[in-house]
């Protein structure tokens, strides 16, 4: 049987608590040797601390017989074999520059998502939207390495539940938490048009409260309420593409948001967009169409308060209230 991966992503200086750690941790206790060849996880952080997590994991004992529980990973120097580097004689600001226009008119995915991880992760320290766009960066990577890997992608507060197990499995279709846990209702509105704007004019959107106001669209049509802290998609999945895509180019218009208009109205629109990408995804069929809301691509969870998570996946969610 094929493993499983498992992705947690941490962008900034490592803080080495339940933060940053804390769910990596709290899953390798629960990936026992005879479960050990069912998943591995990966932690993606920044190259300049790939070393610091390395050590702070193997210090912390975290090896089986089998192979590494836990493997870490550094998000430029993937982005780097992927993309490759062609600057040649050009500065690093200069084809930052160059890089942007291009990757705006191709919609090269992978150039794409490089550019919004450089801009992201040069954001002023002192900036007041700073912490807002390392989240918005981190949503992009945990979709776009679940577009190039598959498995699931997990916040760093994501964990086994009380009994310490989990029961991770493999789905035919990109999967996201819905506002349960007993049975998924629709319980909120959205509106499923193609947005206004030259960037997403082209596709059909499923846009929530924040978003839809945000193109003054209209929305008619209920929906679950879903959450995005835990995500899983086979490898090359069309909707996880799907929602990668929307939300790579709704991040430009983010930006321009980001720019333009106050920090509360950003961050306002920062959380929906993330969730309009998800239901974009879902509520479109592999090859493009439109339909209802597929409940194949949702858990039954409890998306908030103490007792969060996925009974289904025996997963529980921590919040530390680092995305404000």
């Amino acid at each position: 049987m094929a493993m499983l991966d498992v992705h947690y992503t941490w962008i900034g200086p490592p803080t080495l608590d339940a933060r940053d750690t804390g769910g990596p941790k709290a899953l390798m206790r629960a990936r026992s040797d005879a479960q050990g060849s069912g998943f591995v996880i990966t932690f993606w952080c920044l190259d300049a601390h790939v070393w610091t997590y390395r050590n702070h994991f193997k210090g912390s004992n975290f090896q089986v017989l089998n192979g590494e529980k836990l493997r870490v990973r550094g998000i430029e120097s993937y982005l780097k074999n992927s993309v490759g580097e062609h600057r040649g004689s050009r500065s690093a600001p200069l084809m930052a520059g160059i890089n942007w226009v291009w990757s705006s008119f191709s919609w090269d995915i992978d150039m794409v998502v490089k550019h919004i991880m450089e801009t992201s992760i040069g954001a002023r320290a002192n900036s007041p939207t700073r912490i807002r766009e390392i989240v918005n960066a981190k949503n992009v990577w945990s979709l776009y390495v679940l577009y190039k890997l598959g498995g699931y992608a997990m916040d760093t507060g994501v964990g086994p539940g009380i009994d310490g197990s989990v029961s991770l499995r493999s789905y035919p279709t990109f999967k996201a938490p819905a506002a349960g846990p007993g049975p998924i209702i629709d319980a909120v509105m959205v509106a499923h048009a193609r947005a206004p704007h030259k960037y997403l004019s082209d596709r059909c959107s499923t846009m929530t409260t924040g978003v839809a106001a945000h193109f003054d669209v209209h929305r008619d049509q209920e929906a679950p309420h879903v959450d995005v802290w835990t995500l899983y998609s086979p490898e090359g999945n069309p909707r996880v593409k799907r929602a990668l895509e929307w939300y790579s180019r709704f991040w430009y218009v983010l930006e321009t948001i980001r720019t333009t208009q106050s920090v509360d109205l950003y961050k306002d629109r920062c959380r929906f967009g993330i969730i309009s990408a998800v239901m974009t995804g879902a509520s479109h069929h592999d090859d493009g169409r439109c339909r209802d809301t597929d409940r194949a691509c949702l858990w039954p969870a409890a998306l908030e308060g103490v007792n969060a998570g996925i009974p289904e996946l025996r997963l529980k969610k921590t919040y530390y209230g680092s995305h404000r």
